[in-house]
């Protein structure tokens, strides 16, 4: 059987960008998680590159394993450069 994949929509509108990755914090209390959020602001590249953008990332983790579910960056540099930073640091299944 398929296992299926995790989904990461990015949506652009003018100059910023919103994204999602993984669990939201809701989707993980319904299947069992005891979650963790946390604000993380940054830039979506080196800070000494001159063509760094500020983002504002909300990460979900499962408390009690510090594992991170979901991610969901926004902001006016390039979010899918988060995403990628995330999905290199999950567990796989």
């Amino acid at each position: 059987m398929f296992p299926g994949v995790v989904g990461s929509p990015v949506c652009k509108v003018f100059d910023y960008c919103a994204a999602r990755t993984g669990l939201t914090e809701s989707a993980a209390r319904v299947l069992g998680y005891d979650v963790v959020t946390a604000y993380a602001p940054g830039p979506d590249r080196a800070h000494y590159l001159a063509s760094a953008k500020p983002l504002l990332m909300k990460l979900v983790a499962d408390k009690a394993t510090s594992r991170p579910l979901g991610a969901r960056p926004s902001g006016r540099g390039k979010v899918q450069n988060a995403l990628t930073w995330l999905r290199r640091r999950s567990p796989r299944q």
